[in-house]
């Protein structure tokens, strides 16, 4: 057999191969899918989520994860516009140079204080044709992410385009997440090594007021404990665009803030803050604020 013929007959083995492959991932996918069916059809849903003893469990196991605490030896500030669009964090410190901004919208006053301070910024959204303005700083990619299984032509995964920007050895990245969403399966695809890379999580965590229904608590149970091992939190803050919600007795925020800071670059003390504190604004200021004290949450494994 002439040296042609062999590479024609490897390379048809391999694209065999691929395509096995290809029907064996879509073949588990759609049994993945059945199986949540009929787990779907015979979990009972919880009855009066409101008062329910089992409902109270699943907020303090998920909640616990999310209780702040204060850090040691820094400011926090607040950056960005005013109500909405506006982020707590600690002010980027020199080795901080690159950041990814994941849902844009048409809100980009994060990214240009981000900009105005020196670092380069890597900005997702889908769902617009274009930034509402330009910065020199400013890397724009017309892409949604999601989860590395849920990609296609319209969604990326963040792990991609860590990689293709270049950014495999960085390791101080902040991290600006707002994607309606999808960042409970995004964050739980992520590995410890990859979470390590954010020196902080900015997030907006959404459908809290969920936490008793089953799957959804799975899913935010799986990333907040991929969180908890890297990052702390140290601040919260209620989206006032959605009422508070009873659920096993505590009043849950539908949409949640969160600020997280990487357990190995701070030092942390018990939280002596109430909030909302000076730092926050409403997200709607025809709203009251949510006041959620202290938000302390006995933690539970």
């Amino acid at each position: 057999m002439s040296l042609k013929e062999t590479l024609t007959t490897e390379r048809s083995e391999i694209d065999s191969k691929q395509q096995e492959i290809a029907q064996l991932s879509k073949r588990l996918l759609q049994l993945e899918n059945r199986m949540s069916a009929v787990e779907g059809k015979k979990a009972r849903p919880l009855e009066k989520p409101e008062m329910s003893k089992a409902a109270q469990e699943m907020v303090e196991t998920l909640f616990s994860r999310l209780s702040p605490m204060d850090v040691a030896g820094h400011e926090l500030a607040r950056v960005g516009r005013t109500f909405d669009g506006g982020y707590v964090m600690v002010p980027p410190r020199s080795e901080e140079k690159i950041a990814y901004s994941l849902g844009i919208n048409r809100d980009v006053s994060w990214d240009l204080e981000m900009a105005h301070k020196g670092l380069k910024i890597y900005q997702y959204d889908h769902t617009i044709t274009g930034l509402p303005c330009q910065h020199k700083q400013f890397n724009y990619f017309k892409k949604g992410i999601t989860a590395s299984f849920q990609t296609n032509k319209h969604m990326t995964c963040l792990r991609d385009e860590i990689k293709k920007n270049g950014h495999q050895n960085a390791n101080d990245i902040l991290l600006k997440i707002d994607i309606e969403g999808d960042e409970w399966e995004v964050f739980a695809d992520l590995e410890t090594n990859e979470l390590q890379k954010f020196s902080q999580i900015l997030v907006e965590f959404h459908d809290l007021h969920k936490v008793y229904k089953l799957f959804w608590f799975r899913t935010a149970l799986e990333a907040l404990n991929k969180i908890f091992q890297t990052h702390q939190a140290v601040h919260v803050h209620g989206n006032n665009n959605t009422a508070l919600r009873i659920v096993g007795g505590y009043a849950i925020p539908p949409v949640l803030e969160v600020t997280f800071l990487r357990r190995n670059s701070y030092q942390f003390s018990p939280c002596t803050r109430i909030f909302p504190n000076k730092l926050d604004q409403p997200n709607n200021p025809s709203f009251a604020e949510h006041q959620l004290g202290s938000f302390q949450f006995p933690h539970t494994d």
